[in-house]
């Protein structure tokens, strides 16, 4: 029983590292449509 529940624990921090690799991946989607879509001015360092 013990080792069961190891291994469901395993397999949920599996998930939730491929949940938050996901994620990310989605934030750099999203922060390159950003990039661009908006005008290059934005991007340029005061």
């Amino acid at each position: 029983f013990h080792a069961e529940a190891e291994v469901v624990k395993q397999s949920e921090r599996d998930d939730a590292r491929a949940q938050s690799e996901n994620d990310a991946a989605l934030l750099d989607m999203n922060h390159l449509y950003f990039y661009f879509s908006t005008p290059k001015i934005f991007h340029q360092k005061t």
